[in-house]
């Protein structure tokens, strides 16, 4: 019962209910065995808690769970989390029942904190069988993060030669490196090479347009996609308005900052404000831009700042002040 409830309160996002129910079943000398530690460890990793998962790791060890695959991979996801790389790499050396889920943790690992090179030693460690689409993405996206486009383009080519399956997500990687070396007819050609478009590959080529100022063909995109019944979320929204901004279109911009909500149920962000801000004061229509951060459910400066979020709206209020 007690491990129903644990994952019941994980997939709540209760993530400090997991750890109190935890701690109680401690105190109160409930058995735990291998299913139970799992969502803990998760639990753990969301909430960025390193004292009570370095706790829970060390239960894992007194209850003889080392050899358990499930918690092992949690561990492992754990401590890249908390950019503890090294027991990351410890407890998946040692573990007998390492699969992909491992191999790719750790290259994603690697990636996140900017160590390419290691994840590409780690990649080619990994047995050829175990080489999902996955695997190749995450390595491709190494690369494409760190600017490395021509071995990105590599690892593409090598991975389309081993006959690998070409899926939505590398697709997308591969789309946004091209978007961003400016190659979009290249972008375009993966993308139509797909066999169905999940919204993340949709988000890509129509960020890929905003970028380079072509919001009348992000627009039609939309359509597009609409007319193909993958619905826009949040991100596909901040690339529209992103596009619409750049290309000086006022009313489709302001159009579509209302159609997210009312058609879509998307309730608009600081990215999405400030896009509108930067739109309305690149046109010179202070007032309402103004009035818009007025109505902001936020604040565009402050708390948060460095973040992405952040960025976009303190980007439109610079704009609207002259700085």
């Amino acid at each position: 019962m007690y491990n129903t409830i644990i994952r019941g309160f994980l997939r709540s996002q209760l993530t400090r209910n997991c750890l109190l129910l935890y701690s109680q079943m401690l105190q109160d000398s409930v058995t735990l065995n291998k299913f139970t530690f799992p969502p803990v460890i998760r639990a753990c990793s969301v909430s960025n808690a390193v004292e009570e998962g370095e706790q829970v790791h060390a239960h894992v060890l007194k209850f003889g769970l080392q050899s358990d695959g499930f918690s092992q991979n949690n561990l492992i996801y754990m401590y890249v989390n908390f950019l503890c790389l090294e027991e990351a790499r410890r407890i998946f050396d040692n573990n007998p029942k390492r699969d992909v889920v491992s191999w790719i943790t750790l290259i994603s690992g690697y990636s996140r904190l900017g160590c390419v090179d290691q994840a590409r030693e780690f990649f080619e460690l990994m047995p050829v069988t175990e080489r999902s689409s996955v695997s190749w993405n995450a390595m491709i996206a190494a690369y494409v993060q760190s600017n490395r486009f021509h071995e990105a383009l590599a690892m593409f080519g090598r991975m389309r030669s081993e006959e690998v399956v070409l899926d939505k997500d590398v697709a997308a990687t591969i789309s946004d490196m091209y978007c961003k070396c400016g190659c979009l007819d290249k972008a375009f050609d993966v993308f139509n090479g797909l066999p169905t478009e999940g919204v993340s590959s949709w988000n890509c080529m129509i960020g890929g347009l905003a970028m380079h100022g072509k919001g009348e063909a992000a627009i039609v995109l939309l359509k597009n996609m609409e007319r193909e019944a993958v619905a826009p979320d949040y991100v596909t929204f901040v690339n529209v308005l992103s596009a619409c901004a750049h290309s000086g279109l006022i009313e489709e911009g302001r159009h579509y900052f209302h159609h997210m909500t009312e058609v879509y149920g998307v309730e608009p962000g600081k990215e999405h404000f400030g896009c509108m801000v930067d739109l309305l004061g690149r046109a010179g229509k202070l007032e309402e831009a103004r009035m818009l951060i007025d109505e902001m459910p936020m604040s565009p400066e402050g708390e948060g700042e460095g973040d992405d979020s952040a960025s976009a709206a303190n980007k439109g209020v610079r704009r609207l002040g002259g700085g």
